[in-house]
């Protein structure tokens, strides 16, 4: 929390008032029910921005699970094609290896923000 905390809970619990003729100074318990409001006031501003910061990174790990999923389907097919082959091992090698130099191309551009799906 950035703003600051006025009391404690047990600085709260501790808190008294000067006594007057008709019962506590009302000055005084005015002063210390603003300084309880402001605490109330920040600790409502803490949740809520707490409370989104949470809506966003579960949103944020739904998105990512949405993309393992996909990345998931998207590795099986690759086994598949690479499962057949196994037939030319020379192809098979040269097959990798344009694979692996596409795949690093692909981390590159993830890297500077671009979306190798997105290109055509």
């Amino acid at each position: 929390m950035a703003d600051k905390i006025n009391y404690s809970s047990e600085s709260l619990l501790n808190l008294k008032f000067t006594k007057d003729v008709r019962g506590y100074d009302p000055l005084e318990v005015d002063e210390a029910l603003d300084k309880v409001i402001e605490d109330l006031r920040t600790y409502e501003k803490y949740r809520s921005q707490t409370t989104q910061y949470i809506q966003r990174i579960e949103r944020d790990i739904h998105d990512l699970n949405e993309k393992i999923k996909a990345l998931e389907v998207e590795n099986a097919k690759l086994k598949e094609r690479l499962s057949d082959i196994g037939e030319n091992p020379t192809a098979a090698r040269e097959n990798i290896a344009l694979l692996k130099r596409i795949a690093a191309l692909e981390d590159e551009l993830y890297k500077l923000g671009g979306n190798p799906s997105k290109i055509k």
